[in-house]
């Protein structure tokens, strides 16, 4: 799978752009994977992560039926209530996989 990672820097995300960074996986991009695997993000190359297989379905179907865990994510408790999370929706699916999804720190200037 190729792919490039330069929506998220951490820390020096704000030396690099206006705004804070609001992740689009699974729901502006997707991944295919060399078996034909469809994958919303290219940090999780894994089966497990698949919403589908161009093998057995439509690229149309897997989209309209598949994405449902970027689409309808389930957050972290931490989240909700949280000013950012518009902003942020808790990260990317692979940060909050990683345990490494909290921005808001970053976005208030805090060192971390």
């Amino acid at each position: 799978m190729l792919s490039e990672q330069v929506g998220y820097v951490g820390p020096w995300a704000l030396e690099v752009r206006e705004k804070p960074f609001t992740p689009i996986e699974g729901l502006g991009r997707f991944s295919i994977m060399p078996t034909g695997d469809v994958v919303g993000s290219c940090v999780l190359p894994d089966t497990a992560y698949s919403e589908g297989n161009v093998k057995d379905y439509s690229l149309k179907e897997i989209w309209r039926n598949g994405f449902r865990r970027y689409r309808e994510p389930i957050l972290p408790d931490a989240c909700h209530g949280c000013r950012y999370l518009h902003a942020c929706r808790s990260g990317t699916l692979g940060m909050r996989v990683g345990d490494r999804h909290c921005m808001k720190r970053l976005w208030e200037g805090v060192s971390q």
